[in-house]
């Protein structure tokens, strides 16, 4: 609510995660400010896919524990049948708006897992666009290569919604 106050000029707020995106609707909606504020939040739990349905949150992103989990101990099984891995395991971050809610629109519980060859194969696109930092065992950076490059992703995406 502050920060409202403080910048009169918001385009675009995204959040670490969809609780703090549902608040930031609920804050900017209470201003008056939600037709020109785009909020997106992170995770595409239940309650923001209603809010991205209704029109409310612009976007979430799809950044799944479920999907994180099962890499993990797919790789931990795969390594343990002796299976050369990848120094790096990468998983998309898609984005979840009006367009494709409904495909996540289902309970966890249904939800498929990830393909294993789908997601060796995203390792080679996703190298290109992505910066794994040394301390890192498994990247998940789904836009840019530093903090500039996501800056100005942003600033792009803020401009593609005008």
């Amino acid at each position: 609510e502050n920060l409202l106050q403080r910048f009169p000029k918001i385009d675009l707020v995204v959040t670490a995660n969809d609780e703090m995106g549902l608040g930031a609707v609920e804050a900017i909606d209470a201003a008056g400010r939600l037709q020109e504020i785009k909020v997106i939040g992170c995770d595409a739990l239940q309650p923001s896919l209603v809010s991205v349905k209704q029109g409310r949150l612009y976007a979430t992103f799809d950044f799944s524990g479920f999907d994180q989990g099962y890499v993990a101990f797919e790789g931990v099984h795969r390594y343990l049948k002796g299976e050369t891995l990848p120094k790096e395991l990468m998983l998309p971050v898609p984005v979840v708006d009006k367009s494709n809610v409904a495909q996540y629109d289902i309970p966890m519980d249904q939800r498929k897992p990830p393909v294993w060859e789908e997601v060796l194969a995203v390792q080679k696109k996703m190298k290109d666009r992505v910066k794994v930092f040394p301390d890192a065992r498994v990247g998940y950076r789904p836009m840019a290569k530093d903090a500039d490059g996501l800056m100005a992703e942003l600033q792009d995406f803020c401009a593609r919604l005008r």
